[in-house]
């Protein structure tokens, strides 16, 4: 963001952060540069609104979901006193510059951004209240990968990176705009490539270079160009600041004397459980009758009274049940037979 005039704006609301916007398929679109210095992104907030004073006038910007392109992006509304936008306006920049034409009959254009307050440290750092995690950009020669999920595992092969990792980048196929995001789910690697809001083909494989492999195999030309890059480049995972992201995070995991510590074991049950099972089990009610019992449980039986009786558990949330267990200090927790599992 150039910095060539200094705007009277003032931040009359901060807005909310969705999570579906802002960490969700197109949320590429709600973040922005506030300092071409800065690595990390700042939040274009859901409803946040600035006032600006302009020529003797206050005009006021909110920022609104959808516009006439794309119900997931950013919409603009301005108004100045009689003055409005009669719609939500694709950019900032147009919705102010509408507005200021009608008044004065001028051609005069705004940069938006600069409009808002996006290049003032004050708004920037009221705008990340709050925010635990920044996106950011990883420039490549063809493509810019907009990293919005970071997540650790052990797997060499993801330049340890895990579940919870995101990313995504925009690319022409046959000269249509595409959205390809990828990301990590279990055991496999997912890129899932997305035209005008709709689903056109996922793969999956194993590992970043595996899945791209894939879609250089069946792609062919139209992605030609990209196979100048491996799998992790194109997910992200072998940029520096994204290895040092992975190499500051931690697994949660504790000991058994740490179960009274909520915050922790809510931590220990998001990362390895909460993804994998389903949304109301009580899986407080089991570590309180583990503790009640002693040691030794019989895991099976008491995992069966959590869940409705029709409830047939899968290799994927056994398997999440017996990860938690043991980064809780519970060891010797067997595999799950398949007949126990039914």
């Amino acid at each position: 963001m150039t910095k060539d005039k200094n705007y009277d704006v003032s931040l009359v609301s901060v807005g909310t952060i969705d999570s579906e916007l802002h960490f969700g398929p197109f949320s590429y679109e709600w973040w922005i540069v506030c300092n071409q210095e800065m690595e990390f992104l700042v939040p274009i907030r859901l409803h946040m609104k600035v006032v600006t004073h302009l020529s003797g006038h206050d005009f006021i910007l909110t920022v609104v979901k959808g516009n006439r392109e794309h119900f997931e992006q950013p919409g603009y509304i301005c108004t100045c006193e009689s003055f409005y936008t009669t719609e939500p306006s694709i950019s900032s920049s147009n919705a102010i510059s509408t507005v200021y034409q009608q008044m004065f009959h001028t051609k005069t254009r705004f940069s938006g951004p600069m409009i808002m307050g996006f290049d003032k440290p004050d708004i920037c750092k009221k705008l990340l209240e709050g925010v635990l995690f920044r996106p950011y950009f990883v420039n490549l020669e063809l493509v810019r990968v907009f990293v919005f999920g970071i997540a650790r595992s052990e797997n060499d092969q993801w330049g340890y990176a895990g579940v919870g990792f995101k990313s995504s980048f925009l690319f022409y196929l046959a000269k249509e705009r595409c959205l390809f995001l990828q990301e990590f789910e279990e055991d496999v690697c997912k890129v899932t490539i997305i035209y005008k809001m709709e689903v056109e083909k996922i793969y999956c494989a194993s590992t970043p270079n595996l899945v791209w492999e894939r879609i250089f195999s069946e792609q062919g030309t139209k992605v030609a160009k990209l196979k100048t890059f491996t799998g992790r480049m194109l997910f992200g995972i072998e940029n520096t600041i994204t290895q040092r992201l992975i190499q500051t995070l931690k697994i949660p995991s504790c000991s058994l004397s740490d179960w009274n510590n909520d915050v922790l074991m809510e931590e220990v049950y998001s990362y390895h459980l909460k993804r994998r099972t389903i949304s109301n089990v009580d899986w407080r009610k089991f570590l309180n009758k583990w503790k009640e019992q002693g040691t030794i449980i019989e895991l099976h039986s008491n995992l069966k009274q959590l869940y409705p009786l029709d409830h047939k558990f899968s290799e994927r949330e056994l398997n999440a049940w017996r990860i938690m267990l043991r980064n809780i200090g519970c060891h010797d927790v067997t595999p799950f037979s398949k007949q126990d599992s039914k």
